[in-house]
């Protein structure tokens, strides 16, 4: 079965197309381009879950590019000990005269 999201999602688009418009959240353009049709006929449970799974891998690329680019980041400060003091240096004088 559908998440319990994606059902609430489905009917409000199928009950009120205009909300799209009004809150183009990332699940009701999913839900819209899964059902391009103009009378916004309801999504079977197979397409509900289509747009699940393509959410799910969206996210996760998303987390997994994100962790990629700070461990590199960290990985390279730890080759280049002077970069890092710079950075740190940098990092002190932004932030804590902010009280961070």
């Amino acid at each position: 079965a559908p998440p319990p999201l994606a059902r609430r999602r489905c009917a409000l688009l199928r009950h009120n197309p205009s909300s799209l418009q009004h809150n183009p959240d990332l699940l009701s353009l999913s839900i819209r381009a899964a059902s391009p049709c103009a009378d916004t006929r309801a999504l079977s449970a197979d397409e509900v879950e289509d747009v699940v799974s393509q959410l799910k891998t969206f996210f996760f690329a998303g987390h997994d590019t994100s962790a990629s680019v700070i461990a590199w980041a960290l990985w390279l400060l730890a080759l280049h000990p002077d970069a890092c003091r710079t950075l740190r240096a940098e990092v002190a004088a932004t932030l804590l005269p902010t009280g961070w």
